[in-house]
C-alpha cells in the first residue's frame, strides 16, 4: 500500500526530490548562530536551483545552474544574489512560488523570504506576455529587488561569456546584444517613469494631509474661540 499523502502525490517530480534533499540536509537540534543566517538562506536557495536545474544544459551546453550562479555573484545585496539564484525557477521549471515559499518555512526569520518570493513572481515571463508588458510589470513592482536582478540578468545574456561567436555566429550574437541593450533601456526608462509617478503621488498625498490637517487645526482654533466667548 502506498503510504504517500494526497498533498505529496501532488508534487511534481522536482518538488519532491527538493524536499527530500532538505529534510535529510536541514535537520537541526540547535539554533543557527546570528552571522550565520544569511549564509544558511542563501544555501538553501542554491540548493534549491541545483536540484531543480539537475542535469539541464543550456544552448552552449553548459550547466543552466551557472547562469543563475553567475546573475547572484554580479548582485550587490545578499537579498538581490537570493532571488538571482531563484530567478527563473518558476518559469523554466515545475516549481510553484507557493512551494518555493514552503521551501523557506523552518528559515523564514532568516531571510527577507517574501520579499524574494515576490520578486520571483515579477520575474517570471508568463505564456502570451509580450516583452513589454513583461519588463513594465518588473518596473512597476513597488520593491526594487526585481528590477535589480533583471538588469544583471540581462547584462549577463548579452555578456561574451554567454555568447561565444564560435557557437553562435557573428549575426546572431550581434542581434542577440542589440535585443537585450534594447530591452535593459527600455526596463530602465519605464522604472524611471514609475519612480516619477509614485514621488508625484506621494507629493500630492502629503499636500492633501497638510491641507486636512490645516483645516482640523482652524475649526478647532474655532471652537475653542466659540467655547470661550459662551
Amino acid at each position: 500500500m502506498d503510504d504517500t499523502t494526497k498533498e505529496e502525490r501532488k508534487r511534481s517530480a522536482i518538488e519532491t526530490a527538493i524536499l527530500l534533499h532538505l529534510k535529510q540536509k536541514d535537520k537541526r537540534s540547535e539554533p543557527v548562530a546570528e552571522e550565520r543566517r544569511k549564509q544558511v538562506f542563501r544555501r538553501r536557495a542554491i540548493d534549491i536551483a541545483r536540484i531543480a536545474y539537475a542535469h539541464k544544459k543550456d544552448k552552449r551546453g553548459e550547466d543552466v545552474i551557472d547562469h543563475s550562479i553567475a546573475v547572484a555573484s554580479m548582485c550587490k545585496s545578499e537579498t538581490d544574489r537570493c532571488a538571482a539564484l531563484l530567478h527563473d525557477l518558476v518559469e523554466d521549471t515545475e516549481i510553484s512560488l507557493e512551494f518555493l515559499r514552503e521551501c523557506f518555512d523552518d528559515i523564514k526569520e532568516y531571510g527577507p523570504i517574501d520579499d524574494i518570493i515576490e520578486a520571483v513572481k515579477y520575474l517570471t515571463w508568463e505564456p502570451g506576455v509580450t516583452p513589454e508588458e513583461y519588463l513594465t510589470q518588473i518596473a512597476r513592482a513597488d520593491k526594487p529587488i526585481a528590477f535589480k536582478v533583471k538588469m544583471v540578468d540581462m547584462r549577463h545574456n548579452s555578456s561574451d561569456e554567454r555568447n561565444p561567436i564560435s557557437v553562435f555566429g557573428q549575426k546572431v550574437v550581434a542581434d542577440r546584444k542589440k535585443k537585450y541593450r534594447g530591452r535593459q533601456d527600455f526596463l530602465e526608462k519605464e522604472r524611471a517613469k514609475y519612480l516619477k509617478e509614485k514621488m508625484k503621488k506621494e507629493k500630492g498625498a502629503e499636500r492633501l494631509l497638510r491641507n486636512i490637517e490645516m483645516k482640523i487645526k482652524k475649526q478647532s482654533l474655532k471652537n475653542t474661540q466659540t467655547t470661550t466667548k459662551d
